[in-house]
């Protein structure tokens, strides 16, 4: 048979078993796993760089091959012997990083290398914008559903990067993902849930997270237990949003978790994201944090352009910083908001602060019952999803002054000095001067639609495009493209393209218009530029002025940059010694998939064959002796020893020197070979024990869930007494020994 069962009293004991190599489908197969249920077995079958395949027997028809065995020299079986020896792949080594399209560097699967550990379920990426998180996801993803045929995996993103996520996945991780919009959800409701599950099985599915808030989805999204659960901008799900509510009870029915995000400390979202999908006992997730001094390129320039504004827009500004005291004054932090916005929308631009006083003066000759937001949104730290315009409408139903008719009367004359003003203002004129004076692509970003407006009149009408939250998905696609292959030399954009967009092989020159609200806002937009990939030097501009709105707004930007760091490095986050081990172990198997010279390709009607050496009688008898080889021994192989049988992800392979006789490797060489044998078995025991409780733990969530939506609201604030404990079951280890190659006397070696 081709399984033998492993247990902890004899764990070093030889597998009982043929070759491990099947002929299925006019194809030749390496059979990772074997499982019979009734009159049907079920095969685990994979052929090198392709992903597992489930076969069932019958009604596919699955036979054993007999190796051939073909002469070598002994020059030639020492290479081969040497290079198996150096082929082993720990558990926790991403082996199919090397197939990928993509050429992974070492320090981006050290994300990979410690969920596939067993030692971190959950992990917090938090490397800088521009490093290659989606790379490093994609890494992972791949090997997961290389291990695990069936195993299903969820990405929640943006919904703006949903599309982007898709594409990456396809090209670069060689995965083919799902998306999980309405429409499917819709579907899906209603199906049984045994149906749900095994539809969503063996696939990658991307969600939009502004979906996921959704009730009635996170309903449908926690009855399935997720292999590994992504959760890109994982800053979005800041404290006291629906978001982080979402993705915590997604969590609880994920087995493994991975969060990106650049910016983990943004709006006070740091300690709440290393707690989530945390369960009892369990410590804060690892913080790993890499920055781009690990690029070989040189590092990002930044500067401030400091603009002197005009007489008259000088006086609104300076008018509108008493109206903002007197707000302060009167109406507390609340009041304080609109006036704020109007202060920020001035300094921006005069376009964008008439439009707001248009908007306020509406809002203010409303009806006395309009009634004011319940929830504001944050100034400084905003909503990285909802666009700047839509936030400051929602503040400008804020009362700021308590005598509404002396406000009216304020803003009717901020108004009319306001018209008297230039629209577009110096600091846009800067930027047109920039733009022209640089002779090369330059993206420029400003958080007000209406400065963008003003802005796009004072540049040429060719080679300039617009991207923005009111376009239609497929003009901000063409404009995006427009600018990426070079029909466009100028891209004005709000932030909606501040995440996600990939910029830098056009451009390195990013201009903000303004002064942005938070460093987030910044790293973010200058991410577009300065990231993997980008062999040349960024530069990052702001334009600014002498107005108190700027020079606040400077300091809050250096503040929290500082902040950020400092959290940083108090999280403990570190590059590890992992990068090390992982660069030694990437280019022993770069070399090892290098094709030897003149080595024929290999066709899948070849029949596998044994490399044979037959040695003299007295080196064999030399070879006996070092190796401490039994009585009896008439051959050495080199073979692989695969144990298996609980989560796929737990399955190790151990190439190991197996001491026989020609017909096959019944036994370990010597005693070393047999403790160390023996420690991989417990090591593999371990992590088996270790992977049946995260999923166990990820089952009892689900039905925990189920129960807890199940009973009625008098209960709802007990529920302890409905409490599921798990099933604990010993997990059945499998093991299979896999003969490569062969020496012996030449008497023996037929």
């Amino acid at each position: 048979m081709l399984h033998t069962e492993v247990r902890p009293s004899d764990a070093a004991a030889p597998a009982d078993g043929t070759s491990a190599r099947v002929w299925c489908r006019a194809r030749t197969w390496r059979v990772l796993d074997k499982r019979s249920a009734g009159g049907t077995t079920l095969w685990r079958l994979v052929r090198k760089a392709e992903v597992p395949r489930l076969i069932a027997s019958p009604p596919d028809e699955v036979s054993a091959m007999r190796m051939g065995r073909r002469a070598v020299s002994r020059q030639t079986w020492i290479r081969d012997a040497v290079a198996h020896v150096r082929s082993h792949a720990p558990v926790w080594w991403p082996a199919t990083a090397t197939t990928l399209p993509v050429a992974a560097l070492a320090w981006q699967l050290v994300p990979a290398m410690m969920v596939l550990s067993g030692h971190h379920r959950r992990v917090l990426l938090a490397d800088a914008v521009g490093m290659g998180k989606t790379i490093q996801a994609g890494v992972l993803l791949h090997e997961i559903h290389a291990r695990e045929p069936d195993a299903t995996t969820l990405v929640i993103t943006p919904a703006t990067l949903v599309a982007q996520w898709a594409t990456e996945l396809r090209t670069r991780a060689c995965l083919t993902p799902a998306v999980l919009d309405a429409a499917a959800l819709r579907r899906e409701a209603e199906y049984p849930r045994a149906m749900v599950d095994a539809a969503r099985a063996g696939t990658c599915w991307l969600m939009s997270i502004d979906l996921l808030r959704q009730p009635d989805v996170v309903a449908l999204l926690v009855r399935t237990r997720w292999t590994l659960l992504v959760v890109d901008e994982a800053h979005a799900a800041a404290p006291g949003t629906a978001r982080l509510e979402a993705v915590s009870r997604v969590a609880g029915a994920s087995v493994r978790m991975l969060l990106l995000t650049a910016t983990p400390s943004a709006g006070g979202a740091a300690d709440g994201l290393r707690r989530l999908g945390a369960r009892a006992g369990e410590a804060p997730m690892p913080v790993v944090r890499r920055d781009a001094s690990l690029l070989s390129r040189p590092h990002r320039r930044s500067l401030a352009l400091r603009a002197g504004l005009d007489a008259d827009h000088a006086a609104l500004c300076a008018r509108l910083d008493r109206f903002v005291e007197r707000a302060r004054v009167e109406s507390g932090a609340r009041g304080l908001l609109p006036a704020l916005v109007l202060r920020r929308r001035a300094s921006s631009c005069p376009a964008a602060l008439r439009r707001s006083l248009e908007r306020r003066l509406e809002v203010l000759g409303e009806s006395a019952t309009t009634g004011t937001p319940s929830v504001l949104p944050s100034l400084f730290e905003p909503d990285p999803f909802t666009s700047q315009d839509e936030r400051d409408d929602e503040v400008m139903r804020v009362v700021a002054w308590s005598d509404a008719t002396a406000e009216r009367t304020e803003l009717e004359r901020l108004l009319e000095l306001a018209r008297q003003v230039p629209p577009a203002g110096r600091k846009l004129g800067c930027v047109r001067r920039l733009v022209r004076r640089c002779r090369e692509p330059v993206v420029v970003f400003t958080a007000f639609l209406d400065t963008l407006r003003a802005l796009r009149a004072l540049l040429p009408a060719e080679g300039v495009v617009m991207v923005h939250g009111e376009q239609p998905d497929a003009l901000r696609a063409h404009a995006i493209r427009s600018f990426t292959v070079g029909d466009a030399a100028v891209l004005l954009a709000t932030d909606t393209a501040a995440e996600g967009l990939n910029l830098h092989a056009r451009c390195r020159l990013v201009v903000h218009a303004e002064v942005p609200s938070s460093s987030r806002i910044f790293e973010q937009r200058t991410g577009r530029l300065d990231r993997y990939g980008q062999s040349r030097r960024v530069h990052a501009v702001i334009i600014s002025s002498l107005t108190r709105e700027d020079r606040e707004a400077m300091e809050r930007l250096q503040a929290r940059t500082q902040r950020d760091k400092q959290w940083i490095a108090g999280a403990g986050a570190t590059t590890c010694r992992r990068t090390a081990v992982a660069a030694r172990r990437l280019a022993l198997d770069v070399a090892q998939e290098r094709p030897a010279a003149g080595a024929a390709p290999e066709r899948d009607r070849d029949v596998p064959a044994i490399r044979a050496c037959a040695l003299p009688p007295r080196r064999w008898r030399r070879l006996v002796s070092r190796l401490e080889l039994p009585i009896g021994t008439t051959a050495v192989w080199t073979a692989t020893w695969r144990i298996a049988g609980g989560p796929e992800l737990s399955a190790s392979r151990v190439p190991v020197l197996v001491a026989g006789d020609s017909s096959g490797p019944p036994d370990l060489t010597s005693a070393a070979r047999q403790g160390a044998m023996r420690g991989r078995v417990t090591r593999a025991v371990w992590l088996v024990r270790r992977l049946t409780r995260w999923e166990a733990d990820a089952a009892r969530a689900i039905e925990m869930d189920e129960s807890m939506n199940a009973m009625p609201d008098l209960f709802a604030d007990a529920p302890h007494g409905h409490e599921i404990r798990p099933t604990r079951r010993q997990p059945d280890l499998w093991a299979t020994l896999e003969g490569e190659t062969m020496i012996g006397p030449a008497a023996g070696v037929r």
